[in-house]
C-alpha cells in the first residue's frame, strides 16, 4: 500500500456551531408542533367536506287478507 500519496481532505464542521439554545429549539418546537395540529386539522376538515354518503331506502307494504 503506498502511503505517501493523501487521501481527499474532509473538511468538518466543529459541533459547537450546530449547537441551538433552549429558547430557539422550544421555538422550533412549538413551530413544528402547531405545523402538525393545523395540518391534521386541514385534513380532516378537507376530508370531511369532501365525504358523501348516501342512504337510500325502500319501503313497501303488504295486504294482508282478513281471516
Amino acid at each position: 500500500m503506498d502511503q505517501s500519496a493523501p487521501g481527499p481532505r474532509r473538511s468538518r464542521v466543529p459541533a459547537s456551531r450546530w449547537r441551538i439554545d433552549e429558547r430557539t429549539r422550544v421555538k422550533i418546537t412549538a413551530v413544528l408542533a402547531a405545523g402538525a395540529i393545523l395540518g391534521v386539522g386541514g385534513t380532516h376538515t378537507l376530508a370531511y367536506w369532501t365525504h358523501q354518503s348516501h342512504a337510500s331506502a325502500t319501503i313497501t307494504t303488504a295486504d294482508f287478507p282478513a281471516p
